[in-house]
């Protein structure tokens, strides 16, 4: 098991990792508008933007952990969903681009292993994290994941694709011999951030 350091000056490098993993076009787009103004190729059932779906599902992306100002946040909860995308492609709100958000942190953290689908490492990975998030939290520092590129590895392989990801992994990390499986970023957080929903515990047990 290790984990590597990768410092601001390397998110040059890395945004656009992490944007295209994600499925933006961020190529011909203009890296200043929001996030929510170019289409995801995928992923987009796992955001909760309607409060409704917050309580109900109690998992996946929600407005409150965008890092954006209040009154962005509060506006994304009530407003429907074609006044969202109006408000954000004509910057009715104040709010910060995802690559601003990349740009911002000044470390990002990658956990690696010898075999990715191992399952014993793979398990040590996820409570390095777990451990290492709440660490974090309690010295009052924001942990975020920020694994899009590594779960790319696993589509392209379903897909039968070149594994476009691997090679750009290996060159981030400059060794062959690890593989990473986790990645996530660090930072003094410049605003609170509620907690996001948790399911009862008897919604969890098999």
């Amino acid at each position: 098991m290790r984990i590597l350091t990768l410092l601001s000056l390397e998110s040059v490098y890395l945004a656009p990792l992490v944007l295209g993993a994600n499925g933006l076009k961020i190529l011909p787009i203009d890296p200043s508008l929001p996030v929510l103004t170019i289409e995801l190729a995928e992923g987009n059932r796992f955001e909760r933007k309607e409060w409704s779906d917050v309580q109900k599902f109690r998992d996946g992306l929600i407005p409150d952990e965008e890092g954006q100002a209040p009154l962005t946040t509060a506006m994304e909860k009530v407003a429907p969903p074609s006044w969202r995308r109006s408000a954000f492609r004509h910057k009715v709100w104040p709010t910060a681009s995802y690559m601003d958000r990349v740009h911002a942190a000044p470390f990002f953290e990658l956990i690696a292993v010898r075999d990715r689908y191992d399952l014993q490492q793979t398990l040590r990975a996820g409570r390095i994290w777990q451990r290492a998030h709440l660490l974090a939290t309690t010295r009052n520092v924001a942990g975020q994941p920020l694994n899009q590129i590594v779960e790319l590895v696993d589509h392209q392989r379903l897909l039968n694709q070149h594994p476009q990801a691997i090679a750009e992994l290996a060159e981030l990390i400059r060794d062959t011999n690890w593989q990473p499986t986790f990645m996530f970023r660090l930072g003094y957080p410049i605003r609170e951030v509620g907690p996001s929903p948790r399911r009862p515990i008897e919604a969890c047990l098999l």
